[in-house]
């Protein structure tokens, strides 16, 4: 199970930098959502953890690909 507290700040990054670059993968005109990334970096319930991580991304990182699924649908955030 998903523990926040016991990864180090060095995973985190590690973490953080495969997200980045899934997101930079993701091509034009296309989405992605938090909970895809979640899984695909190996932390099925991981999906505020990638919220979080996206919230301070890096210049270049395309932030406005990634999007909430919701029950009913897709839910659209504004990045900065």
């Amino acid at each position: 199970m998903f523990d926040e507290l016991s990864l180090k700040t060095e995973e985190i990054e590690a973490l953080m930098a495969r997200v980045f670059a899934l997101v930079r993968a993701c091509p034009v005109g296309k989405v992605t959502t938090y909970g895809w990334l979640a899984r695909a970096i190996g932390y099925p319930k991981g999906a505020r953890m990638v919220g979080w991580f996206m919230n301070g991304s890096p210049e270049g990182v395309p932030a406005q690909r990634v999007v909430k699924l919701l029950q009913g649908g897709l839910h659209l955030f504004i990045h900065k």
